[in-house]
């Protein structure tokens, strides 16, 4: 401001317009008290770096302007817990789901490139310096959390929602795809439906073979097959114990439409039941094709 100005402003209004001027943005979310549930910072960042069609990651872009997301992370370190405890069921799915997927995209541009360390998975994989989740450790509400805490403990455990496994976006080209919008808890439900639904469309997820009775589904399937039994239809005390593979086709027969459930049906009267393989190379949008 220029002097010949300031003799317009009584000291008073100076100071109510400096108290403005340094308002949290609900934007940012920076703020402990007023953490921003629409993720309107980190939805931003999705829909630049994010390709809506394919879930693949302009990471290489992203590591060029990553301030928006080292600002939400931030935010995420700085809510205060007493202010967690008031979020409802939703708000809290909706919460770790984005943490999750926030910081595992965190994660790959603090290694991008990945340097290739471990033979055994692809060389760009967010196994090679993360292998098993559970050696990165992140600041959520002032504690230290790494990717395995939130996927098994925080959702999980804390959720016994199995659409969640379509939701958590582990950087890999065979998991799912990542949003190009943020989570929120008005429409969560009928966002994790749709994932789901649309997963099944993928063949890296599930392929039909009528002819040779054949049904090959995601590996994720293989990592976690209880957690889809009570979606199944199967109780705690089903006897006979069902096996994992009427657990599983039981599930994804909620998501088919008629005709393929039909071929699903088909080959379980006489089933050759596999898992896909699963390409842990990284979501990398100026990579896959």
């Amino acid at each position: 401001m220029r002097p010949v100005f300031r003799r317009f402003f009584r000291p008073a209004v100076l100071c109510v317009a400096a108290a403005l001027l340094t308002l949290p943005s609900p934007a940012l979310a920076a703020d402990g008290d007023h953490f921003d549930q629409k993720y309107r910072l980190y939805g931003k960042q999705l829909k630049k770096f994010v390709d809506k069609d394919n879930g693949l990651v302009h990471y290489r872009l992203w590591l060029k302007d990553r301030v928006g997301l080292d600002s939400f992370v931030k935010s995420l370190a700085q809510l205060k817990k007493e202010s967690y405890d008031k979020f409802d069921e939703k708000e809290r799915g909706a919460f770790w789901i984005n943490v999750y997927n926030a910081l595992a995209v965190r994660s790959v541009l603090d290694h991008y490139p990945v340097k290739k360390t471990l033979d055994y998975y692809p060389s760009d994989s967010i196994r090679q310096f993360n292998d098993g989740w559970e050696i990165l450790k992140f600041d959520v509400m002032g504690q230290p959390i790494t990717l395995y805490d939130i996927e098994h403990d925080r959702l999980r455990r804390g959720f016994h929602d199995p659409r969640l496994h379509f939701a958590v976006a582990s950087a890999s080209k065979d998991g799912p795809k990542l949003c190009s919008e943020p989570f929120v808890a008005s429409t969560l439900d009928a966002k994790l439906e749709e994932l789901t639904r649309r997963f099944f469309e993928q063949d890296k997820a599930l392929t039909i073979d009528p002819q040779r009775n054949t049904v090959r589904v995601s590996k994720i399937f293989s990592w976690f097959p209880l957690d889809f039994a009570a979606s199944a239809g199967y109780g705690k005390a089903a006897f006979p114990p069902p096996k994992d593979e009427d657990i599983i086709l039981d599930f994804i027969a909620n998501y088919l439409p008629v005709e393929r459930r039909r071929s699903l049906e088909k080959c379980r009267q006489n089933l050759n039941f596999d898992y896909l393989p699963f390409d842990w190379s990284l979501n990398d949008a100026d990579v896959c094709k």
